[in-house]
């Protein structure tokens, strides 16, 4: 019997760390760099690393006879850090990168060869986050990221922000809709209403079966990625054909990180009507959050 129970309980370790590293695949990204020298020729054997403060994953690889590097399984961030090294390479950083989940975004790097010493001074090119084109899919939709969602006037949940996609209409359920869905029905022109969306939060679908709308909501301040496709769609979404919505909360990283936010809105910030026969609404809303991050060893 105790044997018996140690087989069962290996078969289900096995099952789950099968099943984690199913979902926790599925919500990453990876970057396809290609070294050169400045006159556009491939460099072979630079090596390549990626890392970002937000994740505890970094990737090195070396580039193949074509100069390309694939560096794959990377948390969705906006501030990884490439450094490429070799023999004859001068050391070359590029900061403020962003990784997207579910893509393998391309990147081109010249640097300068020749100089056989590595003790040189290094390169570093820096500035606002580097979005690279993914030129493998034929998906539409929005990135939303958190720098966007705190410069923009939106709601402190994941569901507002789907507004902020091209073709997404509110509605009266609180299921902003893609137009592009096959059960999408337009409610007075301003707001639109469909079943067909589909909600996940870190690979887990938390949609509702009964109508449609999100199952589950979460804090905003722990969102580090929302992705939402609005058009070609791929098949292992099921029942996707409207809108599909994938959250990908916060991994941690290896230092201290943390916030602490105050959103306060009410109807004095809001401009009067026109029309004087119509009074303006009362409302006061208010939303605090704190978050902490520290390493793990």
């Amino acid at each position: 019997m105790k044997k018996f129970n140690k087989k069962l309980l290996a078969a289900a370790v096995a099952a789950a760390v099968s099943i984690s590293s199913n979902v926790y695949a599925a919500d990453t990204g990876g970057l396809k760099i290609r070294v050169t020298d400045k006159q556009g020729q491939p460099v072979a054997g630079a090596t390549v690393s990626a890392k970002s403060p937000e994740s505890l994953i970094g990737k090195q690889a070396v580039s193949d006879s074509n100069g390309y590097v694939s560096l794959r399984g990377l948390d969705p961030s906006s501030q990884y850090v490439i450094d490429i090294t070799g023999a004859s390479i001068q050391p070359f950083e590029a900061k403020n990168v962003r990784v997207i989940t579910d893509k393998n975004l391309n990147l081109n790097y010249a640097v300068d060869t020749g100089n056989g010493n590595n003790d040189i001074e290094k390169i570093v090119v820096s500035g606002r986050a580097v979005t690279a084109i993914d030129t493998t899919s034929s998906s539409t939709g929005l990135d939303v990221t958190l720098d966007m969602t705190e410069s923009l006037p939106t709601g402190r949940n994941f569901q507002s922000y789907l507004q902020l996609v091209p073709g997404v209409k509110p509605s009266t359920n609180g299921n902003p809709s893609s137009k592009s869905g096959v059960n999408y029905v337009d409610i007075g022109g301003e707001a639109g209403s469909s079943s067909d969306n589909v909600y996940y939060i870190d690979g887990v679908n938390v949609t509702d079966n009964a109508d449609g709308t999100a199952g589950g909501n979460i804090n905003s301040e722990i969102i580090q990625e929302q992705q939402v496709l609005t058009g070609g769609i791929e098949a292992k979404y099921a029942g996707g054909a409207g809108l599909v919505s994938r959250v990908i909360t916060k991994s941690g990283g290896n230092e201290f990180h943390g916030s602490i936010n105050y959103y306060f809105q009410n109807d004095s910030l809001v401009g009067d009507y026109d029309n004087e026969s119509k009074s303006k609404n009362k409302f006061s809303t208010y939303d605090t959050a704190i978050t902490l991050g520290v390493p793990y060893y």
